[in-house]
């Protein structure tokens, strides 16, 4: 009997906490517009579901760590760039720049175009003269051959030729 006593006593304060948590179980289900605890148990999720669920949640976690992570990397990156001050001119300074520069390449590259025609013309010229070379050469060969007949065979009269 003092065993039941005992049981009853250390039963009553279990049965008070557990009126409070299921007091508090209902206020929650209101909150979710679930009316009680066979509702609840209607509407809760299978046990596969919830593995599911824990398992994209579980992803999500770490996909979020590894952005976090990347997110700081970055911004590290980004700080120690920045530190190596590579330029103090403004943007609008450095924009200035890119127009100039773009402008001589383009008077640059006109320049090399007018030179190119020059080769080419040059190339031309060269070519032509070559020819204007080899005719005259060609000229100084039959020149030569009637300089040695004309020393052979003597005046513009015969007077050699006929002696010989």
């Amino acid at each position: 009997l003092a065993l039941i006593d005992k049981d009853n006593t250390e039963l009553q304060p279990l049965q008070i906490n557990q009126a409070s948590l299921e007091e508090q179980f209902i206020a929650r289900l209101k909150l979710v517009n679930i009316a009680d605890e066979a509702e609840f148990i209607a509407k809760r999720l299978s046990r596969d579901k919830m593995m599911a669920i824990q398992e994209t949640a579980d992803n999500l976690k770490q996909q979020a760590i590894e952005l976090t992570s990347r997110l700081k990397q970055t911004s590290e990156t980004l700080i120690s760039e920045e530190a190596k001050e590579l330029t103090n001119k403004t943007s609008e300074e450095l924009q200035a720049e890119i127009v100039s520069i773009q402008t001589n390449y383009e008077q640059y590259n006109q320049r090399i175009g007018e030179i190119r025609g020059q080769l080419i013309a040059n190339q031309q010229a060269q070519e032509q003269q070559q020819e204007t070379i080899t005719t005259r050469d060609k000229q100084l060969q039959i020149t030569e051959r009637y300089r040695r007949l004309h020393v052979l065979i003597g005046s513009s009269d015969g007077k050699k030729f006929r002696n010989f």
